[in-house]
């Protein structure tokens, strides 16, 4: 069994590797490097040590949040060091707890053979710890540390996604969920939908968000699902995908249903990083998608645009 420490009076920065939980107890030194492009320490420390805005939002901050990351057992995290060092950061700038999980120490609870829905599952048993958690793929990393998660918290909806730019896909890997039944639900059959992909190009999680929202909101014998479906199950590459996803947005035609909230594009916490070539804007950013290791690159030019 997991032990959880969640006691409100303590900021929890947990990394969960396989074998044990590690905690970061220095995370200023260990984001040094990375933070100090951004803002310099001697404003990281300030930040740090004034908890910047969080007094301007006292009702919020009663609520209690997590930032959650799950990886797969076979997962290096040192992949995806610069994003979760700046995820890690600004929890403890903010006073959120910071959850990097583990799939393998789910198994039993959690038995789908493909990470990419057995990650649902882990978030699922996660949330009850909690009154939201902001669910992030390992490679989301933390841009403008100023904002906070509570401004995008809608209380009259149970989770919520959001658009992509580049196409009209909701993006499956981040969200926000509220601690209820309804939420903790959701996010187990989705997970479960691993045992009803169809045989073409179905593009796993991502793909499959599509189908099951729509099933949850339309029903599953909705006419213009099962028109859409029928896209999914022929589907051989990327465009097909695209084409079926756009498809499933059409039928649904708006942003709120009930219980789920899809955000619009560029309204949300976080986007894909190549959109701008890295460039961000400290008035509309938050979280940027796409730092892995590989992929980033060194910056030479003072100040950082």
């Amino acid at each position: 069994m997991l032990n959880l420490p969640i006691s409100r009076s303590q900021t929890n920065v947990v990394m969960l590797n396989v074998g044990a939980f590690i905690r970061i107890t220095n995370c200023m030194i260990q984001g040094n490097k990375l933070w100090n492009k951004f803002y310099g320490m001697k404003d990281f420390k300030r930040m740090v040590s004034t908890n910047y805005i969080g007094r301007l939002l006292k009702s919020q901050s009663e609520l209690r949040i997590a930032i959650v990351v799950v990886i797969m057992g076979n997962t290096r995290s040192c992949k995806y060091r610069k994003a979760m060092l700046s995820v890690s950061c600004y929890a403890k700038v903010q006073g959120y707890d910071f959850r990097v999980l583990n799939t393998s120490h789910y198994e039993n609870r959690c038995p789908q053979k493909d990470g990419f829905f057995q990650r649902h599952c882990v978030a699922a048993h996660i949330l009850p710890y909690y009154d939201y958690i902001l669910f992030l793929d390992a490679d989301f990393g933390v841009a403008n540390p100023r904002r906070r998660i509570e401004e995008y918290i809608d209380p009259k909806v149970d989770i919520i996604f959001y658009d992509r730019f580049f196409n009209w896909a909701i993006m499956a890997g981040s969200y926000l969920a509220k601690n209820t039944t309804w939420s903790k639900d959701f996010l187990l059959n989705f997970a479960k939908y691993e045992e009803r992909l169809p045989n073409s190009f179905h593009g796993t999680d991502n793909g499959a968000l599509h189908a099951y929202v729509a099933e949850v909101i339309l029903g599953r014998n909705n006419t213009n699902l099962i028109w859409c479906l029928s896209f999914y199950n022929k589907s051989k590459n990327f465009g097909d995908l695209f084409q079926y996803e756009a498809c499933i947005r059409i039928i649904l035609n708006d942003e709120i249903y009930g219980r789920i909230k899809i955000l619009p594009k560029g309204t949300a916490w976080a986007r894909d990083n190549w959109l701008t070539n890295s460039l961000w804007s400290l008035e509309r950013d938050f979280i940027l998608h796409g730092w892995k290791e590989d992929q980033l690159r060194e910056y030479y030019t003072t100040p950082v645009p």
